[in-house]
């Protein structure tokens, strides 16, 4: 089948929780796409969607057992669905450097 896509979707599964609004959400990245304004991050949420509008921002943190929440993305919700919402990733930052 021919995919007619404009950017490239690569499939992950990549625990992460979502913050917004001061209250965390669990959740998982299903896919990531590069497209020519950005990384866009496919974040599936366990449990009840937060009330994210279009334009918010928040902060995804990617959960990894080496070395837990070594980064936090600062992210713009650009596509809210049923149970997944769509990030652009505007900024990274090394967590352990936010500590010092």
């Amino acid at each position: 089948m021919l995919n007619k896509r404009r950017n490239a979707r690569f499939d992950c599964n990549k625990k992460a929780r979502l913050d917004w609004n001061g209250v965390s959400y669990s959740g998982s990245v299903i896919n990531m796409s590069i497209a020519s304004d950005g990384v866009h991050l496919c974040v599936h949420i366990e449990g009840l969607l937060p009330d994210v509008n279009l334009n918010d921002d928040c902060q995804l943190c990617l959960l990894d057992e080496q070395a837990p929440y070594s980064y936090s993305y600062d992210s713009k919700v650009i596509r809210v669905g049923t149970a997944d919402i769509v990030l652009s990733i505007l900024d990274m930052h090394s967590v352990y450097n936010d500590l010092t």
